[in-house]
C-alpha cells in the first residue's frame, strides 16, 4: 500500500529497488550469512538517511528510530553512528547500546523521529530492574531510585540542583535545552551494592569513589555514605557527607542533557570537570541564597591550586591542559585544581566568552576525535591567541583569591 506521505513514498521505492538489486547480486549466497546480515542492517540505516535527505534534513545527524533484536533483548532507538564493525544506538531510555551489525535480527525502521520513553515507561523499567528493595520517586525532570522511606531526602534535592543549574546559565545568556528523557539517579544503600552495580555496568572506579555519572548509561549512581544515619542532617540542609558527590555528578548529568555539553563528542576533560567542580561551591549551586563573590569559590580546590601553582606547575602548562587530557594521568590533583581555577576565572571575568566556548565545543560532531590542534584553535577563536598574556592574567587573578 502506498504511503500518504510523498517523501515516504520516494523512500519506500528507493529501499525496495535497492533491496531487489541486492538480492540479484547476493542471491547465490546464504541469506543468513555474516555478510548478508551486515548488508541488510546497514541498508536499513541507509534507507532512513535517504528519507531524511528527501525531506530536507541533515543526513549527518539522522533522527529516525529503528528496532532490532540483539541476542535475547529487543532494543529501539536512534542510530548515532555505524559501520560494518559497530553500531551505536541511542536507546529510548537514554542509554547507549553498541553491537555489531551481524548480531542484529528482526530489524525495522519504526519512526521518522526519535522520541524518548515516557516517565511511566521509564519508571516501570526501573521497578523491573531494581525490584522491591527500593522505591522510585519522581519530579519534573528526575526519577530517583532510593532506599525505601527516603523520598524526601533525594528526589527534591536532585530537582533543586537541576533548577539551580539552569538558572545559572540562563542569567549568563545561555539557554539550556529540555532533556529528551527523564534523568535517572540511583542511590544505593551501601558501598558494596554500589560497587557491585558499577562492575556490572563496566564502570571501573577507585575503591573510595562515592558516586559517578556514566555518559554511556546517562545515569548518576552513588551510595548514601551516611549509611542511612544522615536523615536529620539532610532534612536540615547539612548534607555535606553526600553533597559534593551529588552536586558534582548531577552537574555532569545536567550539562550533558541540556546542551551545555554533548555526549560522545569528546568534551575536553578540563572543561567538563572544571564546570562540575565550579558547581560544588554553594554560591554557584545555590546562588539565590549565597550571593557574595567569595561564596562562588570552591575553597577545597583553591587550597589544592595554591601549592600546585607555587611548586609543581610549569610555565606555559595552561596550553597543554587545553590541548590534551594527559595532565590528569600525570598529576591528577594538579589537573583537577587547575581545571577548576580556569573555569572559575573564565566564568567570573569573561562569562559571555565562556558561554560561547561551551556552545562551540557542544556543537562538535559526535564520535569524532577532537585533536589537540582543534582544541587549541577553538580556544584561541574564543579567547585569543596571546597565551603568555592570558596565562599571566589568569595567574594574577588566582593569586589574589
Amino acid at each position: 500500500m502506498a504511503s500518504s506521505d510523498p517523501c515516504e513514498d520516494v523512500c519506500f521505492r528507493y529501499f525496495s529497488s535497492t533491496r531487489l538489486a541486492t538480492r540479484k547480486i547476493l542471491g547465490c549466497l546464504d541469506p543468513s550469512s555474516y555478510l548478508i546480515r551486515i548488508l541488510w542492517f546497514l541498508l536499513l540505516i541507509a534507507w532512513g538517511v535517504i528519507c531524511l535527505s528527501v525531506q530536507g534534513s541533515s543526513a549527518a545527524e539522522p533522527n529516525f528510530m529503528i528496532r532490532a533484536r540483539i541476542g535475547q533483548k529487543l532494543v529501539e532507538g536512534q542510530p548515532l553512528n555505524w559501520s560494518a564493525q559497530m553500531v551505536y544506538l541511542l536507546s529510548r531510555d537514554g542509554q547507549l547500546v553498541t553491537f555489531a551489525p551481524d548480531e542484529a535480527s528482526d530489524y525495522e525502521k519504526t519512526a521518522p523521529k526519535f522520541s524518548g520513553y515516557s516517565t511511566a515507561k521509564m519508571r516501570a523499567g526501573l521497578y523491573k530492574e531494581f525490584g522491591g528493595d527500593y522505591e522510585i520517586s519522581g519530579t519534573r525532570h528526575y526519577l530517583v531510585v532510593h532506599p525505601k522511606g527516603q523520598k524526601d531526602l533525594w528526589a527534591d534535592r536532585f530537582e533543586s540542583l537541576y533548577r539551580s543549574f539552569v538558572h545559572y546559565f540562563i542569567v549568563r545568556g545561555f539557554q539550556p535545552q529540555e532533556p529528551k528523557f527523564p534523568l535517572i539517579a540511583i542511590v544505593f544503600r551501601t558501598q558494596g551494592e554500589y560497587q557491585r552495580y558499577a562492575i556490572k555496568e563496566k564502570s571501573y572506579l577507585g575503591a573510595n569513589t562515592l558516586g559517578h555519572y556514566s555518559p554511556r548509561t546517562n545515569r548518576i549512581v552513588l551510595y548514601d555514605s551516611t549509611g542511612g544515619r544522615g536523615t536529620s542532617n539532610l532534612e536540615t540542609g547539612d548534607w555535606s557527607q553526600n553533597a559534593d558527590t551529588i552536586i558534582h555528578e548531577a552537574t555532569h548529568q545536567t550539562a550533558f542533557n541540556t546542551g551545555i555539553h554533548t555526549r560522545f563528542s569528546g568534551v575536553p576533560r578540563w572543561l567538563s570537570e572544571g564546570l562540575a567542580m565550579m558547581f560544588e561551591a554553594r554560591g554557584v549551586w545555590d546562588s539565590r541564597s549565597y550571593t557574595r563573590e567569595s561564596d562562588r569559590i570552591n575553597v577545597d580546590r583553591l587550597k589544592e591550586f595554591k601549592p600546585y601553582a607555587a611548586k609543581r606547575r610549569k610555565p606555559g602548562s595552561l596550553k597543554q591542559l587545553i590541548a590534551r587530557d594527559q595532565l590528569f594521568r600525570r598529576d591528577s590533583s594538579g589537573a583537577y585544581a587547575e581545571s577548576w581555577a580556569l573555569s572559575h576565572y573564565l566564568c567570573e571575568t569573561r562569562p559571555q566568552k565562556y558561554s560561547e566556548y561551551l556552545a562551540r565545543t557542544a556543537a562538535r560532531p559526535i564520535f569524532e576525535n577532537y585533536t589537540a590542534k582543534q582544541r587549541i584553535e577553538d580556544f584561541e577563536t574564543t579567547f585569543g591567541d596571546d597565551w603568555k598574556m592570558f596565562e599571566a592574567q589568569f595567574l594574577r587573578y588566582m593569586g589574589k583569591l
